[in-house]
C-alpha cells in the first residue's frame, strides 16, 4: 500500500516536473516576443488604427490571452511545490527543482508586468491620438464655419464701407 503511493506521488511529480519544463519552454518565447514588443514600441510611434499599431495591440492581446491560459499550470507548478520538494528529500535535485521553481516565479511575475506595461503605454498612446484627433475636427469644424461665412458675404469689391466691413472681418477672423 505504502509502495503504490509512493509511485503515484512519484508519477505526480514526474508529470508536474513535465508541466514546469513546458511551461519554462512558453514563458521563454512569451519573454522573446514581449521583448520584441516593447523594443517596437520603443522605436515608433504608433497611430490607432495604423497598421504597425494595430498589429502590436494584437501581440500583446494574444500573448495576454496565452498567459491566462496558461495561469492554471503555473498555479498548479506553485501549488504543488512543496509536494515535489518534498518527493525529491533533501538531495540536489531538491535545491535546483526549488531554484527553477522561484525562477519561473520570478520570470512570470515580470512577464505579466512587461505585459500590463505594454498595453498602458498603447493605451496612452491611443489616448493621446484621439484627443489629437478630437482638436483636429474642432478645427475642422471651425475652418468649416468660417468658410461658410466667407462664402456668404458678397465678392470682394464694390463700395469702400462694403470693402472696409469684408477687410475687418477678415482681420478679426485671421486673430482668432
Amino acid at each position: 500500500n505504502r509502495q503504490n503511493c509512493l509511485e503515484a506521488d512519484l508519477k505526480t511529480v514526474h508529470a508536474l516536473l513535465r508541466d514546469l519544463e513546458k511551461f519554462l519552454k512558453w514563458i521563454q518565447e512569451a519573454e522573446a516576443t514581449a521583448n520584441v514588443l516593447a523594443d517596437a514600441l520603443q522605436r515608433e510611434p504608433t497611430t490607432p488604427g495604423s497598421d504597425p499599431g494595430r498589429e502590436l495591440k494584437k501581440q500583446i492581446e494574444d500573448i495576454q490571452a496565452e498567459s491566462d491560459a496558461h495561469n492554471d499550470i503555473f498555479k498548479s507548478i506553485g501549488g504543488n511545490r512543496q509536494k515535489m520538494v518534498k518527493a525529491l528529500g533533501n538531495s540536489e535535485e531538491a535545491a535546483l527543482l526549488q531554484h527553477r521553481i522561484d525562477d519561473m516565479n520570478q520570470r512570470w511575475n515580470d512577464l505579466k508586468a512587461k505585459s500590463a506595461n505594454i498595453r498602458a503605454h498603447l493605451e496612452a498612446s491611443a489616448e493621446k491620438w484621439s484627443k489629437l484627433l478630437m482638436s483636429l475636427e474642432e478645427l475642422i469644424k471651425w475652418l468649416n464655419l468660417k468658410d461658410d461665412e466667407l462664402k456668404k458675404q458678397m465678392p470682394v469689391g464694390g463700395d469702400v464701407p462694403t470693402l472696409q466691413q469684408q477687410h475687418d472681418h477678415c482681420k478679426v477672423s485671421c486673430l482668432i
